[in-house]
Formats: structure tokens, C-alpha cells, sequence
């Protein structure tokens, strides 16, 4: 059996992933879903200042659990950031290196980005107006006012985390098989190739009709491409 631990994008639960549950019944890959802290079953934690109190937690969740059966990492937009770094916690903690990484819906971290607009200061119109155009968050959660108070502060919060993330270069490349997968008319993912440039060898690309929540608009064409990089590569199960 082996574990697929999914972590979520900017404002997301583990409730994205549980979906995918039922897509992998009597198959020999677990979906679990991560559930960062101040949300769904951890509402009452405080939110992360930055990205790394996310990996370290993310890590006390997933450690105990890897060293005794295969394993694959999942993120998608902030979530492919924390699976960036968590792969190089756990590398240099001596734990056992996953089969596979996905990175899906966005940019290699040392992506030189031209946008550097910090969302998560604008004022309240201008950041309902920026989380809005991206895509995957429903207009209710701004403008019904008890939603606002429980979800906007974990999105502006999140977006917090990611805007100021900054990438550090690390002494060895990614060692084990990475897959990428983008939306094909997701206009905020820059040169996606530039993943290679962190990795031993070259990643797989692996486009989805779709925009930047390409996971939630076709999910079922997402899960067949999870399915079918897990499989080819791991024929046996």
C-alpha cells in the first residue's frame, strides 16, 4: 500500500482531497489528506506566519508514518511549495525518500517571477478582486459577512505565506520522480519547464484542461493522471 499525502492551495482543507477517496477504492494507494492548521478539524490552531512553520508542522503530521511503507508527496499551488520543502526535511532528517512528487498548479519555487505584487496587503476590495480572478473561491465567502470572518483571514494569511517565501538553493537536486501538472489556460503559472533545473532528472509534464484549479474544474481528468503516473511507475501494485 502506498500513501499519497495531499496538501492543499492557499484557503484550502483536507476536505479538496477527500473527494478523491472514492476514485481509489480496493487500489493500493491511500489518499491522505493533510490538514493544515486553522482549518476544517484544526480550526482553532493559529494560522502560519510563514512557509516554513507549515513544512515543520506538515512534517510532525507525516514522519511517523513514512518509514514503513512507500510513499508520494501531492501539493497543488501553495501546497507544491510546502512539498518542495518538506521533500528536503525529510532527506536531510534521514527518512526514507518518496517514489514521487507531484507539483501541480504552479511555478519551480526559484521561479524569477516579474509579478512581485504582495496580494495579502492589498485592502479588503482590491484582494477580494485578486483572489476572485484566480479562480476556485466562491464570491459568497466575501460577501456573506459570517464566512468572511471565519475564511478570508486563512486565505490573506496564506497568500501571506507564499508571497513571502523565499527560495533557497539547496546542495542536491531533487532525487526522486517528479511529475508537473498545470492547467492548460492557467495564466499565472510562468515558465513551467524551470522545474528541471531543481531536479536529477527531468520531470514529467502533464497538462489538464483547465485553469489554475484545474483540480476542483476536472477532477476526474486529474485523478487519472495521478493514477497513471503511480501505476506506470510502480507496475507491481
Amino acid at each position: 500500500m502506498m500513501k499519497l499525502f495531499c496538501f492543499p492551495y492557499a484557503g484550502g482543507s483536507s476536505a479538496i482531497y477527500n473527494k478523491w477517496k472514492r476514485y481509489f477504492n480496493n487500489q493500493s494507494i491511500e489518499i491522505v489528506p493533510i490538514e493544515l492548521a486553522g482549518r476544517g478539524t484544526r480550526m482553532g490552531e493559529p494560522l502560519y506566519d510563514n512557509l516554513n512553520e507549515a513544512v515543520e508542522d506538515v512534517y510532525k503530521w507525516i514522519s511517523k508514518q513514512i518509514d514503513s511503507t512507500p510513499y508520494a508527496l501531492f501539493g497543488h499551488s501553495m501546497g507544491s511549495k510546502i512539498a518542495y520543502e518538506l521533500y528536503y526535511k525529510l532527506i536531510n532528517l534521514n527518512h526514507n525518500e518518496p517514489e514521487m512528487i507531484f507539483f501541480s498548479g504552479s511555478s519551480a519555487p526559484h521561479s524569477k517571477k516579474t509579478d512581485k505584487q504582495q496580494v495579502h496587503l492589498l485592502p479588503n476590495d482590491e484582494f477580494k478582486r485578486e483572489v476572485l480572478d484566480l479562480g476556485g473561491t466562491s464570491e459568497e465567502i466575501f460577501d456573506n459577512r459570517q464566512l468572511a470572518e471565519l475564511f478570508v483571514p486563512i486565505i490573506r494569511e496564506d497568500y501571506k505565506i507564499v508571497e513571502t517565501y523565499q527560495y533557497k538553493e539547496k546542495q542536491n537536486k531533487i532525487n526522486c520522480k517528479t511529475v508537473v501538472l498545470y492547467g492548460l489556460q492557467d495564466k499565472y503559472i510562468d515558465i513551467i519547464k524551470e522545474w528541471d533545473e531543481l531536479t536529477d532528472l527531468p520531470s514529467t509534464y502533464h497538462f489538464i484542461n483547465g485553469g489554475h484549479f484545474f483540480i476542483q474544474e476536472n477532477i476526474e481528468k486529474t485523478i487519472e493522471a495521478v493514477k497513471s503516473h503511480l501505476f506506470i511507475n510502480n507496475p507491481q501494485r
